[in-house]
């Protein structure tokens, strides 16, 4: 066979294939392959089931497990309109775990079934650190995700979703891994590190900049530093930090009734023309997606700052001389601008 310009005398392997490696390139049983190439999204083209954890310590934990859990599993079925498979981790038996993909919600503390995996995974969170395969990163209120190949099935992965404290786990998106509209792949990283630093990117950037750091394994599946990028220090350091409401926190009806309305679009954005409806039921507010979209229930962190429930996309309203003058989407990085209309 003549491969790269070179000819090459090949045996053919116990599975009848003719395996052809670069030269210094050493194979191993379980590198990446085209059928298991790894990258976050693509963990949804195999049969998978969400576990949630259900034994934090910590009751903040297990309920925003839960919540992170309901809304990946909504948006799939939003999507491809059949529920996922969801599993209390108490509730997965070894025949489950060996049968699927796994997302894992909630590290080894937190869920039963991480606890299994763990020292088959390459990462250790502390209170304020994650590391990755040997390198440590700085995180407090942060949030990790790795995918890795099963260790129990060779056609299958896990991903698992670890923060480090409750309120980091407000930053991992359930909304990150494909485009809700048309479907196409969103995070080709193998792992990311993200905590609540909100960088607004220019045009055309990815929201990686914004992040703690993000990497792709090599082909044996280790961290290497030619493919681990770190977020821009200038871009982070100037950005706003995030934090997670304190469990009493809202807002006079004053104020979520000065919230509701229809605003529009601005003009040369995505969506252009579309509205965002803004209403209150009590002391909770929703608002629509652009062109009559779903209705997405509102979690406020200030006055003016808010997050969607179970998602964490953060939504900004402006105001202008005390009253609000219009919304800002924080979608992937990018703005989507809406301007309030004048109530009739």
């Amino acid at each position: 066979m003549v491969w790269n310009g070179a000819e090459r005398v090949v045996q053919a392997g116990s599975d009848g294939a003719y395996p052809l490696s670069a030269e210094g390139q050493e194979m191993r049983r379980g590198d990446k392959a085209p059928a298991r190439e790894g990258r976050l999204t693509y963990f949804f083209n195999t049969p998978f089931a969400i576990v949630i954890g259900t034994r934090a310590a910590n009751s903040a934990m297990s309920r925003r497990l839960a919540q992170k859990a309901e809304a990946l599993a909504d948006l799939w079925e939003q999507w491809q309109h059949v529920k996922p498979r969801v599993y209390r981790d108490t509730d997965v038996t070894p025949e489950i775990a060996q049968q699927y993909s796994l997302l894992l919600l909630g590290g080894p503390d937190a869920n039963a079934v991480t606890a299994r995996f763990a020292d088959k995974l390459p990462i250790k969170v502390t209170r304020d650190s994650v590391t990755i395969d040997g390198r440590r990163f700085a995180a407090r209120d942060a949030v990790a995700q790795i995918l890795y190949p099963h260790p129990q099935n060779a056609g299958r992965y896990l991903l698992l979703v670890e923060p480090t404290s409750a309120d980091g786990l407000r930053f991992w998106n359930p909304q990150q891994y494909w485009h809700a509209r048309n479907g196409f792949p969103m995070n080709l990283w193998d792992w990311t590190l993200v905590d609540g630093r909100h960088v607004t990117q220019a045009a055309g950037m990815l929201p990686d900049r914004g992040w703690i750091a993000a990497g792709v394994f090599d082909t044996h599946w280790r961290r290497d530093d030619r493919f681990t990028v770190l977020g821009d220090e200038a871009a982070r350091s100037s950005a706003p930090l995030r934090r997670a409401p304190p469990p009493d926190f809202k807002l006079s009806s004053e104020s979520y009734d000065a919230l509701t309305g229809g605003y529009r679009i601005n003009p040369g954005q995505i969506g252009a023309g579309g509205l965002i409806n803004v209403e209150r039921t009590g002391d909770a507010i929703t608002a629509s997606a652009p062109e009559g979209g779903r209705a997405w229930a509102l979690e406020p962190e200030t006055e003016s700052d808010f997050a969607i429930v179970g998602l964490g996309t953060p939504v900004s309203f402006l105001r202008e001389a005390g009253s609000v003058a219009g919304v800002i989407y924080h979608y992937n990085g990018q703005e989507i601008v809406a301007s309030k209309l004048p109530a009739n």
